[in-house]
């Protein structure tokens, strides 16, 4: 292969567009132990604290919820990359961040990831701008 060629070919992967994936993630940590209704929202204040020191470039959007009769912790957020592979990198080091900053006493009790359709996504919020637009005239 010539000199011309491999610049051929660095040249068009330079200007090939990746499209970015976008993952809407639903995880629940669950207690060990079951614990008071207290002791849940503190360790969930601890979860969204180890999360904004560590992982608020991986988690977007975060969301938590408390399932309190499961001792529960449910965190919602979005995560970014360039293929599938990046994507659960990324949730396995959300996963370590908390782990590791809060030392609570947490297991993975369920991982649900879900691409988002951007081009959907795009023309609902169109929608939804029109259906603002069309109240306000």
């Amino acid at each position: 292969m010539g000199v011309a060629s491999i610049g051929a070919m660095a040249l068009q992967k330079e200007t090939e567009i990746t499209a970015v994936v976008e993952m809407n993630v639903d995880l629940d940590l669950r207690e060990c132990e079951p614990v008071s209704e207290e002791t849940l929202d503190r360790h969930s204040d601890e979860v969204t604290e180890a999360l904004e020191r560590g992982g608020a470039e991986l988690a977007l959007g975060l969301v938590v919820s408390l399932d309190i009769p499961n001792s529960t912790i449910g965190l919602l957020f979005d995560v970014l990359g360039d293929t599938d592979a990046e994507i659960y990198e990324k949730l396995a080091e959300i996963i370590r961040v908390i782990r590791r900053e809060t030392g609570l006493p947490l297991r993975v009790a369920r991982v649900e990831a879900e691409e988002i359709d951007a081009e959907a996504r795009a023309a609902d919020l169109e929608k939804f701008r029109g259906s603002d637009e069309e109240a306000a005239a």
